[in-house]
């Protein structure tokens, strides 16, 4: 999705390859603001000598292009080889894909009869599509149906309520992925009982998913 630090005014971003980039686990992408490094540079409880000081990431990498500490080499040349194609497929072409799965995702769900969990479309998330768990069911029961019976596995509620969440991330935002999210889920609901239009809602993700393929490509 479309992040503007600067416009925005955001001092410390921390994000992580493995979502919509692609890449590796295990790594932290952050950007700093110059008055946050003022901050940090004038505070005389910044850790140093440690793998979590900034100063120490910022005087070396930045001053003399090396790593303060052993570095994750393979991991980090896994994020580089995922950012070489982030910027090969272009970032516009790579947010818009996002957002095109997120369509077929979210008009499907609606499609089959089931509330999409935010409270507003202008407030979702074009990496993932939280949908409401039917009344009488239990989402850890949904998501254990999915995953064993259908082999397909969704996202935890992450302790906010009662939902399952498709993730639209990386290759995975591309193609009919939505769609085996969607018919997994539609089919665990109606295992355990509850009224859901399956096959409408794959119809409406389909009519969404041919109408964006025009302008969006699948993943490089």
């Amino acid at each position: 999705m479309p992040l503007q630090a600067g416009d925005w005014q955001l001092d410390v971003v921390v994000s992580a390859p493995h979502k919509c980039l692609g890449g590796p686990a295990g790594l932290s992408l952050v950007a700093v603001s110059d008055q946050a490094w003022d901050v940090i540079e004038h505070n005389p409880d910044a850790p140093r000598c440690s793998y979590l000081s900034m100063l120490d990431w910022r005087e070396r990498w930045h001053g003399k292009n090396q790593f303060p500490y052993t570095p994750f080499a393979a991991a980090i040349q896994a994020l580089a080889a995922a950012c070489e194609q982030a910027l090969e497929e272009g970032l516009e072409a790579c947010i818009a894909r996002h957002a095109a799965a997120a369509r077929a995702c979210r008009a499907g769900a609606a499609a089959m009869g089931l509330a999409l969990w935010p409270a507003t479309p202008a407030a979702a998330a074009d990496c993932v599509t939280a949908i409401e768990v039917p009344a009488g069911l239990d989402h850890e029961t949904v998501r254990r149906h999915m995953r064993d019976r259908y082999g397909v596995a969704t996202s935890p509620d992450v302790g906010v309520g009662n939902l399952i969440r498709i993730a639209h991330m990386g290759p995975a935002a591309s193609g009919l992925y939505p769609l085996a999210g969607l018919m997994a889920l539609g089919r665990a609901l109606a295992d355990l009982g509850a009224d859901v239009r399956t096959g409408d809602g794959i119809e409406a993700a389909l009519g969404s998913i041919s109408a964006d393929a025009s302008t969006v490509v699948a993943a490089p």
